[in-house]
């Protein structure tokens, strides 16, 4: 069945991205030859990418992280620099997935043994500004409630 909605809209990107992450999830967990950790990274990009650059709006994104991890969000290990805000946080997500500077802790196929570092940089050869780190299974966690926050707000 053809959906009508365009996907030239970052909210319905969002929403196939979403549904394409369960998906993978779920053949992952009946013994599929699919790859979770793969589609999760993937993922950011209709998940952080498009909506940040078509949707800045301020009250979206000023949401201190802090009361982000009071309901049930999962928290990021920030090591280096800082993200107060759900704003700065994804503004790093998608300088680091648009400039390759993800990296996996392992190549484990289980989100629960793979550590992913998202780093940010002022260039392609200079060193990170900021740096964080964030388990698979909290990535993931990220990943659907950050779409249902999206929306929840723009859609």
């Amino acid at each position: 069945m053809m959906n009508s909605v365009s996907r030239n809209d970052a909210i319905e990107i969002v929403r196939r991205t979403r549904k394409n992450l369960l998906y993978i999830r779920r053949a992952f967990e009946c013994q599929e030859d699919v790859h979770v950790v793969t589609q999760l990274v993937t993922s950011l990009l209709g998940l952080v990418v498009l909506p940040k650059e078509q949707y800045w709006e301020e009250n979206i994104w000023n949401i201190r992280l802090d009361k982000l991890t009071d309901q049930g969000w999962p928290k990021w290990d920030i090591q280096k620099g800082c993200a107060d805000n759900l704003g700065q946080l994804i503004k790093h997500l998608r300088n680091a997935s648009s400039h390759g500077r993800i990296t996996f802790s392992s190549d484990s196929p289980l989100l629960s043994e793979v550590v992913l570092k998202v780093e940010d940089a002022k260039g392609k050869d200079k060193p990170p500004y900021w740096r964080a780190l964030i388990g698979g299974e909290d990535l993931y966690s990220f990943c659907l409630r950050f779409a249902d926050h999206l929306e929840e707000t723009i859609g």
